[in-house]
């Protein structure tokens, strides 16, 4: 059996557009699907790490984010009228990977690699998730500096819309966000895990 994780985090909760309080089956069920979304996700960001540490020129990987956290639990509203909620545990939009290169020249590796870590992952695990989920934010091996994400399409420049961007495409397939500023703190205190650190 395939556990696919594709498709929006939270468009299972049907109960949330229609007039009507859940049951707590509902509830169980959604709780039970989110969790399990949380737990493959993390799998998959250890098949991942694992391929990328591979590579001579990455010195370090850190998970972080909602798969990086225990997992989280928000209130939702339900009924308009009465203005109650629901609290469920939140559902993981995506995997968030930092991963400290010291060379560009590993982004074509790292593009290899997390094609090929998903693949093992169907074939081993039967977790389907798709290379679009894990978001790789790459930083300088020496510097720490932010250098932008690894890009999704399969060709650099991809003739979109995003690529338009100044400065995305200078780098083959080294990602540009525009108005995207990565804050470092998002690895302080308990935020994140370390899943591999070359010593």
């Amino acid at each position: 059996m395939i556990d696919n994780v594709n498709g929006p985090g939270m468009g299972n909760i049907s109960f949330l557009w229609e007039d009507q309080e859940p049951s707590e089956v509902q509830i169980e069920r959604i709780n039970s699907q989110n969790l399990k979304r949380h737990a493959n996700f993390k799998i998959a960001a250890e098949y991942v790490s694992r391929a990328f540490s591979e590579i001579t020129t990455v010195r370090k990987i850190v998970l972080f984010g909602s798969v990086g956290t225990p997992p989280r639990t928000e209130t939702l509203p339900t009924e308009r009228l009465t203005g109650k909620g629901v609290e469920v545990y939140r559902a993981c939009a995506d995997i968030d990977i930092a991963v400290w290169i010291d060379s560009g020249k590993a982004i074509g590796e790292l593009r290899t690699a997390r094609v090929r870590a998903l693949s093992l992952l169907l074939h081993e695990k039967g977790i389907g998730v798709a290379h679009h989920q894990v978001d790789v934010f790459l930083l300088d091996g020496f510097s720490g500096s932010y250098m932008g994400r690894l890009c999704i399409f399969g060709r650099c420049p991809a003739r979109k819309y995003v690529c338009r961007v100044a400065g995305c495409g200078r780098t083959p397939f080294l990602r540009i966000h525009e108005g995207f500023v990565f804050k470092q703190d998002v690895f302080s205190g308990s935020e994140g895990i370390c899943l591999f650190e070359r010593r």
